[in-house]
């Protein structure tokens, strides 16, 4: 069975990048497009991987908090995705993420930091 991957995040760009390096790996992938979307589809349920973008956004940390206080998920690799001028980029770890990436994520930044 293929590991999980969750990913939150509404530009095709990067969506489209990730997608590509995370098959690589042999994950199955189920995006959202929406904070509303990917808390519901997150408390039902597990993945081994991530992914969410947008760290300046209210919706997005709680996102992240309902994956780290929720029981599905709670031991899931989170990795965020944010512009280096970013002002969540100082509090990711404090949000709940394991790894930050920095944005334009482009094939070879991706397959490193996955």
């Amino acid at each position: 069975m293929p590991l999980q991957a969750f990913l939150l995040c509404a530009d095709p760009d990067t969506v489209k990048t990730l997608a590509m390096e995370l098959a690589k790996l042999d994950f199955a992938i189920e995006q959202a497009r929406s904070p509303v979307e990917a808390f519901e589809r997150l408390s039902q349920n597990r993945f081994d991987l991530i992914i969410v973008d947008d760290l300046d956004s209210e919706s997005t940390a709680l996102v992240l908090h309902g994956v780290r206080t929720g029981e599905n998920n709670k031991r899931s690799f989170v990795i965020a995705v944010a512009d280096p001028e970013s002002t969540g980029v100082k509090a990711f770890r404090s949000m709940g993420a394991n790894l930050l990436m920095y944005r334009p994520i482009t094939p070879d930044r991706a397959a490193t930091s996955l």
